[in-house]
């Protein structure tokens, strides 16, 4: 079985929604990563005051966020969004291009976007980092980029080293002959950039050496990490698995800081936050709105379900 679909290509990805709306008011603009520059997508608050910014780091694919931009951010009024997008990127419509395929891996992508972030203009305002599946995996990564920093945001991501998410999926699906498969060409001698299940294997090796779980346990700020039930990318267990972790290395965080991580789980959605009951993406905004407030207070606090060890 080819791990194609799902788990070649979507396995961390997260699906925008396809809608375009007639105006946008997201501007295109492009920040400094060494010698290129980084497609990116910026607006202001759509409400006064500016009470923080969001970085969005989307997931994984090469769909160009702009013409939904304005739909899928439609909740955060008070936020300013930058959003970072993959070099190549492009319309819905089109498929990914050789040459973004040929680049397109964790390592590379982290190192790029972190030096875009270096670039970004200043502010004094609070900030969230935010990524959706494949875009939470860098973003232990990115932190020390960004000053004032209040919270890391997981939409649809484990948790895990995306290799133990892999494997969990490919068990669930039934494809661990295509586990198998990739884990063998990762430890050949095979040219980097040989194809494989839709990806390069330059990509699939970052993959399965790349680090997510022990930075995410004692990350310097609260992490947040929102998932959907039906989650057919990623499995319950997975997240499970994390939850377990966190509860367990409580002890182990550096004095002094946030001493938890919060998780919420939706139930009937999907790993984009969707369900017949409600867009969870705007319940998750929302809930970011509510947390702006307060700024000093801890992001957590304005979700339920806390995995605390410490009494807050």
């Amino acid at each position: 079985m080819k791990l194609s679909g799902a788990l070649a290509c979507g396995i961390l990805a997260l699906a925008a929604p396809r809608a375009v709306l007639a105006q946008d008011s997201f501007q295109p603009i492009s920040l400094t990563a060494g010698e290129q520059r980084l497609p990116a997508l910026y607006r202001p608050a759509l409400a006064t005051p500016a009470r923080y910014r969001v970085i969005f780091i989307p997931g994984s694919g090469c769909t160009d966020m702009q013409p939904i931009a304005d739909r899928y951010f439609r909740g955060l009024l008070h936020a300013e969004v930058l959003v970072l997008q993959k070099p190549g990127v492009t319309p819905s419509d089109q498929p990914c291009t050789p040459e973004f395929v040929r680049h397109d891996a964790l390592k590379s992508w982290a190192a790029t976007a972190g030096q875009a972030l270096r670039s970004a203009s200043p502010t004094t305002l609070p900030q969230l980092l935010v990524g959706a599946s494949e875009g939470a995996e860098i973003l232990p990564y990115l932190s020390p980029q960004i000053t004032n920093l209040r919270g890391l945001v997981m939409i649809s991501s484990a948790g895990l080293d995306p290799r133990e998410t892999l494997a969990l999926q490919a068990r669930r699906l039934g494809a661990e002959a295509a586990y198998r498969e990739i884990g063998a060409a990762v430890a050949s001698d095979q040219d980097d950039l040989t194809p494989l299940q839709g990806r390069t294997l330059k990509y699939w090796r970052d993959l399965w050496n790349w680090r997510v779980t022990e930075y995410l346990l004692v990350s310097p700020v609260p992490v947040i990490q929102v998932w959907g039930g039906n989650d057919s990318l990623i499995p319950a267990e997975a997240y499970q698995r994390f939850a377990t972790l966190a509860v367990d290395a409580q002890p182990a965080r550096p004095p002094g800081k946030p001493p938890y991580i919060c998780s919420e789980r939706l139930a009937q959605a999907d790993h984009g936050l969707q369900s017949r009951e409600r867009d969870g993406l705007q319940w998750l905004w929302a809930k970011l709105e509510q947390w702006a407030r307060i700024p000093n207070s801890p992001p957590c606090a304005a979700l339920s379900t806390h995995i605390d060890t410490a009494g807050h």
